[in-house]
């Protein structure tokens, strides 16, 4: 299942549809928590696109695949945990994340797109991963990100 369409939009929880509107203003300016619900394998591309005020990210343990600027302009979340089960994070997936300073990529991930930090604060990323993949892509385009592998 894909993260893409026909969902609804609350302020606490975003389980919804990217149309959809809130008194009159784009809900993600009201989103402040992200949760994805069980069954979903696929976050989609810029499904979370300017959710500028959620500070907290949910993932389930079924979820494979991050899509392009899935999680782009998220700018409060600092701590991002991806499920065992990705193998794939498209690029700039988390690009804008502004206050991101941790986070964890499975050893199972086999590709990684060009900028993902995009316009981040590398030098205040720790990157914690045994994906060697991952860790020649990030260590090649972002020198100043700080990877872990031995955790």
């Amino acid at each position: 299942k894909n993260i893409d369409k026909g969902f609804t939009f609350s302020p606490m929880y975003y389980i919804g549809d990217e149309e959809a509107k809130l008194d009159g203003v784009e809900p993600e300016a009201k989103i402040l928590s992200i949760k994805v619900a069980d069954g979903i394998t696929t976050v989609g591309n810029y499904i979370f696109y300017k959710c500028t005020k959620a500070t907290a990210l949910t993932l389930p343990e079924g979820i494979t695949s991050i899509g392009q600027g899935a999680f782009r302009n998220c700018q409060r979340l600092t701590k991002i945990t991806l499920p065992e089960a990705v193998t794939r994070i498209e690029k700039t997936a988390f690009v804008s994340c502004k206050t991101l300073t941790e986070i964890y990529i499975p050893e199972g991930v086999v590709e990684v797109g060009a900028g993902i930090f995009e316009k981040c604060t590398p030098a205040n990323i720790t990157v914690k991963t045994k994906s060697q993949v991952a860790i020649d892509v990030i260590s090649a385009e972002y020198p100043t990100v700080t990877i872990v592998s031995e955790f």
